[in-house]
């Protein structure tokens, strides 16, 4: 005879929490456009159980094994995330282009390998609102930092088993003020996109739930103190989506007021109704979002004299604690939808008309993937604990359909993994069959194969045979010498590259001419080294790049302090080695907000230009290509236009929505040593910029154009820097 379980309090607010943060999540993400302080509080709470219970659990001689409890925990996140990713892939298929299918299913392939994180960091992914360029599997990061985190901290506790449990505790707030730093420096720094999406900036959040979960849930506060921490607590994480943007400024110093407002919630509802802390449900004793916070299915609870704040009772309310359990396949369900949404009725995100259908259907997948996928799978325990079984007892229906659903999980997981790998063929194939046909056709030696900007400033008129150029499988063959040469500067650095990857100099053109001409800024100066090479080439001059990603000179923005630095130490270098030729650089860029996308010259650019120009050295000024944004301000993908129809009215975008006709520099860059260039009018066709002119594809993506385009602007841009031959 053994006495029964204790059964273990449940803290029904904190579901009610995961409800808040989930609500927060959705309406922000669809109404806003906006990242609020919901996944930074998904992540404390979800940390709040973790350590206390994987303390406990080593402790135990009939605990769980390392490896049970990594089972568990992958039991507990896999099935739900397989199913949306698998349903989100269909959906992608019907939806997108051939020439997005190759990113968009190694996303799919990194969500289900909780990787999607690393992936978006390595193509330097900032956290873009929705819209129909946004891809569906964007909010997956989250997940992937939470099962690293969790795997780390269950990891090292069962490696410690045998160390003192103070010993542990101290070796994960090492970990935790060192992730906190990590996270300061970088967003300080400007390297937000880094620090956004990396495990090593997120980590502080999950143990800091942890380490506090250790001490408070032990707590039992006045009436009035809870009443008060309620409401600051409340406050505290409302205010963030109104005052602040989490993804220019999250996870720095700043994510300290919601977390703050998470934990004043949390103690406001701990009162003598909770006896002691119980194990949480969650993964691996943690408790992720839409998880009750521990084993029992409804809790016990002794009753109390006291009634609990306003804010606690809203918590604990079944509204609330039922959106909490579902925040979890909420979370998975509503980005994708938003997305597929927006893509086929071009409606936008913030519309009403489409956000609130989308929450409504959102909310049945939720319930249902709850139901049926999340709480089935997580519940087998004979894939935990086998048990021996009778011999020869056929199984019952309910074993035979967890069965089942445990097949399907292993297939769609399957599938989701492989997807990639065979889309990758694919492409491969399409390429392979894509250079082909356009070597064959450049082997014709026709002009009218690729002319290019041939047809709009001198009317050759193009063949229609002949596939266009390049392959719009790859992006990285449309890309400018200097990308794959490393001769840019990273984010992360304030060093002039002077010399390629290979170790000769960073020069293009005639690389033995003692004339020179400095290429200087971001990438958009880089993209004209196409058509500076050919040039240089045929005129005798050394083409000298000084470039970094996103810094014009001294335009870096308010996050980027290296770009100053930077700025700073090249122009030093022009002014010590003047060029014989001069300097080139892009002189304008579009305004964005209420003034659309006209472009301007920064103050900036003119601060700069005056100084070179004052120091007598010659500037080429080119005017900046247009940004391609439909009428709704999103973000046009040239490739996957051309891939379509490039003819249609959807690729097109009106000239006059991007640019004056007159080139604005022109009035404000007066000193006779600047030369303008502008290009534009050889980016036009039909009075609009379109994404393919004279078979050659024109932008790499929506703001850069292709080298093979640039190319072909050799004649005109050299007509434009010497109107005059003095060769």
């Amino acid at each position: 005879m053994t006495s029964p379980a204790q059964a273990k309090p449940h803290y029904d607010h904190l579901d009610g929490i995961r409800g808040l943060a989930i609500a927060l999540v959705v309406v922000f993400h669809i109404f806003v456009g906006k990242v609020s302080s919901g996944v930074d509080v998904f992540l404390f709470i979800g940390g709040l159980l973790l350590i206390s219970s994987q303390l406990r659990n080593v402790a135990d001689p009939n605990g769980r094994t390392l490896g049970c409890s990594l089972l568990r925990i992958v039991r507990r996140l896999l099935p739900a995330l397989v199913t949306v990713v698998g349903a989100s892939v269909i959906g992608v298929l019907i939806l997108y282009s051939r020439v997005e299918l190759g990113s968009l299913f190694g996303d799919a392939s990194a969500a289900v390998l909780h990787w999607l994180n690393w992936r978006l960091i390595g193509v330097d992914a900032e956290y873009d609102a929705a819209g129909s360029a946004t891809t569906p599997f964007q909010h997956l990061w989250s997940m992937s930092v939470q099962l690293q985190v969790y795997l780390l901290i269950i990891v090292l506790i069962h490696l410690a088993r045998r160390l003192p449990k103070a010993r542990v505790i101290l070796a994960i707030s090492v970990l935790t003020v060192g992730s906190f730093v990590y996270a300061t420096v970088l967003s300080l720094s400007g390297q937000q996109a880094m620090n956004y999406y990396s495990t090593l900036s997120r980590f502080w959040e999950i143990g800091a739930g942890g380490l506090l979960g250790l001490v408070i849930l032990t707590f039992r506060p006045s009436a009035l103190t809870r009443t008060v921490l309620s409401w600051v607590g409340l406050v505290l994480i409302l205010s963030v989506g109104i005052f602040f943007d989490g993804a220019q400024q999250f996870p720095g110093p700043l994510t300290l007021i919601p977390l703050l407002g998470a934990l004043c919630l949390v103690v406001s509802g701990l009162d003598d109704r909770s006896a002691s802390p119980g194990e949480s449900a969650a993964p691996g004793g943690t408790a992720t979002p839409g998880e009750p916070a521990s084993a029992s299915p409804s809790g016990v609870r002794a009753e109390s004299a006291r009634r609990p704040p306003v804010i606690v009772r809203c918590l604990e309310s079944a509204p609330a604690v039922e959106l909490g359990r579902l925040a979890y396949s909420l979370y998975l369900w509503h980005w994708p939808l938003l997305i597929f949404g927006v893509k086929v009725t071009g409606l936008e995100a913030k519309n009403p008309l489409l956000g609130v259908p989308i929450i409504v259907v959102s909310l049945g997948l939720a319930w249902v993937t709850y139901l049926y996928v999340e709480i089935p799978l997580r519940s087998s325990r004979a894939v935990l604990r086998p048990a021996p079984k009778p011999a020869r007892v056929p199984a019952s229906t309910a074993t035979r359909v967890r069965r089942l659903r445990s097949l399907g999980l292993a297939a769609g997981f399957v599938l989701v993994i492989a997807s990639p790998l065979a889309v990758s063929a694919a492409a491969s194939v399409q390429q392979t069959s894509d250079e082909t046909r356009i070597a064959e056709a450049v082997a014709e030696g026709r002009d009218d194969s690729y002319p290019g900007a041939a047809e709009v400033l001198d009317d050759v008129a193009p063949r229609d045979d002949v596939p266009i150029y390049p392959s719009l499988v790859d992006r990285t063959q449309m890309m400018p010498a200097a990308t794959s040469d490393e001769c840019m500067t990273d984010l992360a650095s304030t060093a002039i590259i002077t010399h390629k990857a290979d170790g000769s100099a960073c020069e293009y053109g005639d690389v033995t001419a003692e004339r020179e001409l400095y290429v200087v800024g971001g990438s958009h100066s880089e993209q004209w080294l196409g058509a500076l090479d050919t040039i240089g080439r045929e005129r005798g001059i050394r083409i000298v790049p000084f470039l970094r990603s996103g810094c014009p000179l001294y335009y870096g923005g308010e996050d980027d302090a290296n770009c100053d630095a930077w700025s700073r130490s090249v122009e030093k270098r022009i002014y010590d080695s003047p060029p014989s030729e001069g300097v080139f650089m892009v002189s304008t860029r579009p305004q964005g907000g209420d003034a659309g996308h006209s472009d301007y010259v920064p103050p900036e650019y003119q601060d700069v230009f005056s100084r070179i120009a004052e120091a007598d050295i010659p500037i080429f000024a080119v005017r900046d290509n247009p940004w391609l944004k439909n009428d709704r301000g999103e973000q046009l993908d040239p490739r996957a236009c051309a891939a379509q129809d490039p003819a249609a009215d959807d690729c097109a975008v009106p000239a006059e929505a991007e640019f004056a006709r007159s080139n604005p520099a022109e009035a404000v860059l007066t000193d006779p040593r600047i030369i303008h260039l502008d290009l534009t009018e050889a980016l036009i066709k039909e009075d609009a910029v379109r994404p393919v002119i004279g078979n050659v594809l024109v932008y790499r993506d929506w703001n850069h154009l292709t080298d093979q385009y640039v190319r072909t602007l050799a004649p005109e841009l050299e007509r434009q820097m010497y109107p005059v031959d003095h060769r």
